[in-house]
């Protein structure tokens, strides 16, 4: 019922405006057919900006629910942890962020045997990347996010090969993957 409701609601305000523009602008000539395609074609415009409103708030209530939650497991991961260990959030509900990490051009099957799932695949590394941030070495400071965060990039060898793993810094020992790849030597 609420997934119809976006569309029937803008389907009936798009129909009463267009009755209504067309009482307005043909007071001397009203004739009930055309009011009625005038109410139609409000009602079309109407249902259809309303599906749009629709799916506009969906996906902002879903991204506002994914950063809550985000917030909320990084707390939680931050109380857990032991003082000085560096947590890790990942980006799984992020996929174009994923695929980009695990496009062809980062290397990452000289580490592993890719199966060609992106998210399984990006699974798969995590150990890795979560080896390279905990390897106790400093990271370089290789820029800011509009935010003021800064971002980080930790490097480390794993199984002969130098992985790169850059994250924003949300707090202290918190970070947020933000891009990883092998180095591909010259």
């Amino acid at each position: 019922m609420g997934l119809i409701a976006w569309w029937v609601v803008g389907g009936v305000v798009g129909g009463v405006v267009g009755l209504g523009a067309y009482v307005f602008t043909h007071r001397e000539s009203f004739d009930w057919r055309e009011a009625a395609l005038w109410t139609a074609g409000g009602a079309v415009v109407g249902a259809t900006l309303g599906a749009g409103a629709q799916w506009a708030v969906g996906a902002w209530g879903t991204r506002v629910a994914m950063t809550a939650g985000a917030a909320t497991s990084a707390t939680g991961m931050a109380l857990r942890s032991p003082a000085g260990a560096r947590t890790i959030l990942w980006l799984e509900e992020e996929f174009t962020r994923v695929e980009h990490i695990m496009a062809p051009k980062h290397a990452w099957d000289q580490l592993i045997n890719l199966s060609g799932n992106a998210l399984q695949d990006y699974r798969a590394i995590q150990p890795f990347l979560q080896q390279v941030i905990e390897s106790g070495s400093k990271p370089e400071v290789i820029g800011m996010t509009r935010q003021g965060q800064r971002i980080l990039q930790f490097v480390g060898k794993i199984k002969g090969e130098t992985v790169v793993v850059r994250v924003i810094e949300l707090s202290e020992n918190l970070y947020q993957i933000s891009n990883a790849f092998v180095k591909r030597l010259p």
